[in-house]
């Protein structure tokens, strides 16, 4: 359904904040998977790219693709927090929370 994400508002003119999902590093058994690190965890963004990410200007709701994250069992993400040009600032991101139903 959602990734949802907390921070100041606004954030400091000129930063960025950038999600990764992924979700295809599966395994049958009752344990969590053991993918050697990142390694088996292929991270995409909205449209199943890994240059493509899932973004908004500001700290709230960013809808998920249900096309590459359905019936999958593990899901894991990588947030990505850009300075201004300048290298001044950072954003900030307090919480994350995913949201998701069948």
């Amino acid at each position: 359904n959602a990734l949802v994400w907390d921070g100041p508002i606004p954030q400091p003119a000129g930063t960025r904040v950038r999600f990764l999902i992924a979700t295809d590093c599966t395994n049958t058994n009752l344990t969590p998977p053991n993918c050697g690190g990142y390694d088996g965890w292929n991270f995409i963004g909205p449209t199943g790219d890994t240059a493509i990410y899932y973004e908004d200007d500001v700290a709230e709701s960013v809808a998920i693709s249900r096309v590459w994250h359905n019936n999958k069992k593990y899901l894991r993400y990588k947030v990505f927090l850009y300075s201004d040009p300048d290298r001044l600032t950072t954003p900030t991101v307090t919480m994350i929370t995913i949201n998701w139903s069948r």
